[in-house]
């Protein structure tokens, strides 16, 4: 014994012949045990039966040819009111180019009356209802990309991995790199992007497939010519069906400097040890050498030899301060 679908399902079928109702109807039952089955022979009908309905329905069956509407303009006007409900159409007459043409304009499939049967009316109104879910679960993901990425505070740009050219650029990088959208979409990565490798080498760089691509430093064109430090890294990417790559850059501008100042300071603290270690201590060993000879001679007086002993303990202090100063500048440089 075949068992019925236990779901809910809330179908409006839209009809203006009783008869193909009735068939339609009995297709649904067959294959549905909880439904709530709507009916409307116009346009007019089935618009105030979706308006007023307090519930959404799961599916939408229509056919093509109603009293006040029919065709093409009938599907525009469904598809308009039904929100994110999926219709499928029902037609007696066979038309390859409209059935293309309505997928297009965003009927979920097209369905001859001849060739139905309640099987395969059940399965197609299932397979409806989840292709729609999972449009919409990917419509929204899209969203949620699409926002995280134009709203990310981290210049990020998209490029085609082919041909290199900009394909999008994020607020940020509008805001950083002083370029319209426009403006960067006329561009490629290659206009604004310049590695410290040689010309193959960065091109190589920028082209790479691999899923996560480290460039490293780089220098990048902002719109009025200056050229900031950046530390970029690129992913490939699906980008509206096509591979793509994202190119996320940090501007480390403000880093390197610091580092630079560092450096130069660093420079100066060598300059200094050296003068210490050298010049300040050269004079100091010599007059350390004349203290030595004259302690070795005999002094005429008490007081003399008291001087002398009292000038020999500050030269000697005094080259312990200069080995202290050289020893914390070359830690403090290391």
């Amino acid at each position: 014994m075949k068992e019925n679908d236990k779901k809910n399902y809330n179908i409006l079928v839209i009809e203006d012949n009783l008869g193909d109702f009735n068939i339609i109807n009995a297709y649904l039952i067959n294959q549905i045990l909880n439904h709530n089955i709507k009916h409307a022979d116009s346009f007019k009908t089935a618009k105030e039966i979706i308006e007023t309905a307090s519930y959404g329905f799961d599916a939408i069956l229509l056919d093509l040819s109603l009293p006040d509407l029919s065709g093409e303009e009938l599907t525009r006007e469904i598809v308009a009111i039904s929100g994110d409900t999926p219709i499928i159409v029902l037609t007696g007459y066979e038309n390859l180019d409209f059935s293309v043409k309505s997928l297009a304009l965003g009927i979920e499939d097209y369905l001859l009356k001849d060739e139905i049967t309640s099987k395969s009316l059940y399965q197609d109104i299932v397979y409806s209802i989840e292709r729609k879910r999972t449009n919409a679960k990917i419509i929204e993901s899209e969203k949620r990309y699409s926002d995280l990425f134009h709203f990310s505070p981290q210049s990020m740009i998209v490029y085609d991995l082919e041909t290199l050219k900009i394909l999008s650029a994020n607020n940020a990088a509008l805001k950083n790199y002083g370029y319209t959208e426009i403006e960067l979409l006329n561009m490629t990565i290659e206009d604004i992007c310049f590695t410290q490798n040689n010309e193959d080498q960065e091109l190589n760089y920028l082209k790479n497939v691999d899923n996560t691509s480290l460039l490293g430093l780089c220098k990048l064109k902002t719109k009025n010519g200056e050229l900031i430090d950046v530390d970029a890294v690129t992913n490939t990417i699906n980008f509206k069906g096509k591979i793509a790559r994202i190119f996320l850059a940090t501007d480390v501008t403000e880093r390197l400097q610091y580092i630079n100042a560092i450096e130069k300071q660093n420079k100066k603290l060598q300059e200094i040890a050296y003068t210490q270690s050298h010049i300040v201590r050269a004079p100091l060993a010599r007059i350390m050498t004349i203290m030595n000879l004259l302690e070795q001679l005999n002094s005429e007086t008490q007081e003399c030899k008291e001087l002398l002993n009292f000038m020999v303990k500050s030269a000697k202090e005094l080259d312990e301060v200069i080995k202290d100063i050289v020893f914390k500048t070359e830690n403090l440089i290391d």
